[in-house]
């Protein structure tokens, strides 16, 4: 038979009516307790305190951050805290918890939804508006603006670096037709020659940014 040596809350289903979930883990034993949390989908979200050691009679709260907008598939997710004694006052390593039989090791195992309460929709919308039957979300509009606002932001940094090669190759320019007088019009030609290029390359630039529209 397995140890019990912590309690949890909530104790079967996680519910995300947030961004933010907290998952509460008391010891209920007399000696120290390791703690680890583990999900079946590890990129959709950041869990802190993923593992730790947790004294007697002590709680800790872990915050579960869902990092997902798809909130249709939270529910086949799953969440499973494993909690076991140690005599030490040091946190188990990973080969530590391997070398551990089952019998000394609690679990629980919890289930994943989305919540009701309107902070997440089923969908992964942060808001959502309108009836049954024409509704409506505020999602698409800014998401639209998010990635005009990008390409803007694209934009001026392109623009940015290419005045500044200009002037780098500009006093670079100069550089030249001080050092060698005799080769003006050979240098004149070469540097219109780079200037040519360069623009040639910035308009190609802007407009694969504007066909992005």
């Amino acid at each position: 038979m397995a140890v019990s040596v912590v309690t949890i809350s909530p104790t079967e289903v996680l519910e995300f009516d947030s961004k933010e979930k907290w998952l509460k883990i008391t010891n209920i034993s007399d000696k120290s307790v390791c703690f680890k949390v583990k999900t079946t989908a590890p990129k959709s979200y950041v869990v802190r305190p993923s593992n730790d050691i947790l004294p007697a009679g002590q709680s800790v709260e872990v915050k579960i951050a869902l990092q997902t907008s798809n909130m249709a598939e939270i529910a086949s997710h799953r969440f499973m805290v494993q909690a076991t004694p140690v005599s030490g006052e040091e946190n188990l390593a990973k080969e530590q918890w391997s070398s551990l039989s089952k019998t000394d090791i609690q679990e629980f195992r919890l289930a994943v939804s989305a919540g009701g309460g309107g902070g997440v929709d089923a969908k992964g919308s942060s808001e959502t508006t309108g009836t049954a039957g024409g509704s409506s979300t505020s999602g698409g509009s800014t998401s639209a603006r998010s990635d005009i606002q990008q390409k803007y932001e694209e934009l001026v940094k392109y623009t940015v670096k290419l005045e500044e090669e200009t002037l780098a190759l500009q006093k670079e320019k100069e550089t030249l037709e001080k050092a060698s007088k005799g080769g003006g019009q050979v240098l004149f030609a070469w540097y219109h020659l780079l200037l040519a290029m360069l623009i040639a390359v910035a308009c190609s630039k802007m407009s694969s940014l504007g066909g992005m529209n």
